[in-house]
């Protein structure tokens, strides 16, 4: 029985690595890597979060792929944003409406259509060259309305990433 017990112990104990979470990176960010120009790129689900408080849904883990990257990112994360920052950011209509929909809530017709208008001159404003879909997080209402505000084209898909350009991006 005592043998046995340490048998267990030292098997729990032993010093050996263990993967808690990976930290591969889907290949499409290299693509972005490589392509040239001041452009920024809008992972979806969309959001701002920080140490205390979070608007939309907003993943850490697109920071750690802007390691790879290497571009500026829509939203983001911070220790502490200020609730100015965040109500600057909801008072821009198609940024609210992303924070909205990746909460999981629904626009109305019409502003889902005014919003889809406004799409080209929100590209050319925050030149926005890359949309990243998580398929997993987003929902299919925030696939469809960043689709057709953005005339996304799929140019890259990666497990449960897509990679997309809007056809009337600055990088492109």
């Amino acid at each position: 029985m005592l043998a046995t017990v340490g048998a267990v112990l030292v098997f729990e104990l032993l010093p050996a690595p263990i993967q808690l979470y990976s930290a591969a990176v889907p290949g499409l960010y290299r693509r972005i890597a490589a392509t040239p120009g001041d452009v920024r790129v809008l992972e979806l689900p969309f959001g701002i979060r920080d140490g205390t408080s979070s608007v939309g849904n907003f993943t850490a883990r697109s920071q750690f792929f802007q390691t790879v990257h290497g571009k500026p990112l829509i939203g983001g994360y911070l220790s502490r944003v200020s609730r100015r920052r965040v109500q600057d950011t909801k008072r821009d209509p198609m940024l609210d409406a992303l924070i909205w929909l990746s909460e999981g809530r629904e626009l109305d017709a019409s502003r889902w259509r005014s919003l889809v208008d406004a799409g080209p001159a929100f590209v050319e404003r925050a030149k926005l060259g890359f949309v990243v879909i998580d398929r997993r997080r987003t929902t299919r209402a925030l696939r469809e309305f960043a689709s057709r505000a953005f005339a996304l084209q799929l140019i890259e898909s990666d497990g449960d990433f897509e990679l997309y350009v809007p056809r009337l991006s600055p990088a492109h």
